[in-house]
């Protein structure tokens, strides 16, 4: 899904039980009719999942996915351009080195300004693009699409970051802030999806604001600032678990048996600390990696 400033949501693609779907499908959140209607002269379009769909310059890029057959490369990306409601075809500029991405499918993209990114995913290693288990690669790499104006002419190029994941990933999701700090969650770590994963890993794509190299300095220097808004938390969190109807009476519960309510809750308190820390640190957006200073970057954290 893609979303325009004037609220215009846009659907693309998807799956259903017979078929890939190549359909677009818009809704104006701000119509209180909440009514779907599709975008016509999309016919053309290849029926595919597992792509993100991106607003850049005024058109919907899909980027990547497939179908059951194959992965769509990234050469040429297929956007919806908004002014005409037309399908288009974009010719894109590989990097120097690299090359274009590798065709995937299950990977996740960000926006920040005229930069796109796409991160991690899944695919077939053969020329053939054909996916098969047995023989699938999962990505850890970070590939920026950039928009570049020159001379009244609009190209878009391919660029390999130096940043890669801390482990490959598809299926997960990933957002920005405004500061520019890129979090990526969850996702699988196997082509067959048996293990999913719970991390949570980040890198910044530009520096962030003196403000926040303060705020955290500050934080080094006071770590009691820490213990007591983590304290805080604990109890905070015991209370609201308390409070909830589907845990109260098993903490009761346990409580008669254990005589303590610490007892009751060992399990999640042990993690409390590292969630609660996580918590203040998004709270100022996250923590700077050292190499911040010599602006490095994007790195992973």
């Amino acid at each position: 899904m893609a979303m325009t400033q004037e609220g215009k949501l846009y659907l693309t693609g998807g799956v259903n039980y017979n078929c890939y779907l190549s359909e677009i499908w818009v809704i104006d959140t701000k119509d209180e009719k909440f009514e779907w209607k599709m975008v016509e002269q999309v016919y053309n379009l290849k029926g595919r999942y597992t792509h993100d769909s991106i607003l850049l310059d005024d058109k919907i890029l899909l980027l990547g996915g497939g179908d059951g057959d194959c992965s769509i490369p990234f050469d040429k990306i297929d956007a919806l351009d908004l002014k005409t409601q037309q399908l288009i075809q974009i010719q894109t500029l590989p990097d120097e080195n690299h090359g274009y991405p590798h065709p995937r499918k299950f990977h996740s993209s960000v926006k920040n300004g005229n930069d796109v990114y796409i991160i991690g995913g899944w695919s077939d290693n053969n020329s053939t693009m054909r996916n098969t288990e047995e023989n699938a690669t999962i990505y850890d790499d970070v590939w920026k699409l950039s928009l570049i104006i020159s001379e009244l002419k609009k190209y878009y190029k391919w660029t390999k970051t130096l940043s890669n994941l801390k482990m490959p990933l598809f299926f997960h999701t990933s957002a920005i802030t405004p500061e520019g700090c890129v979090y990526t969650f969850g996702g699988c770590i196997d082509a067959k999806s048996m293990y999913p994963s719970n991390k949570l890993q980040r890198f910044w794509i530009q520096p962030p604001e003196l403000k926040q190299l303060a705020a955290f300095k500050l934080l080094t220097k006071n770590s009691h600032i820490i213990e007591e808004f983590k304290q805080r938390e604990i109890k905070r969190l015991k209370a609201d678990m308390w409070e909830q109807p589907s845990t109260s009476n098993q903490l009761k519960n346990g409580i008669r048996e254990n005589n303590s309510v610490e007892n009751v809750q060992g399990g999640d308190i042990e993690e409390l600390p590292e969630e609660i820390e996580q918590n203040l640190r998004e709270l100022l957006q996250t923590a700077p990696s050292p190499k911040i200073a010599k602006f490095e970057v994007p790195y992973f954290e």
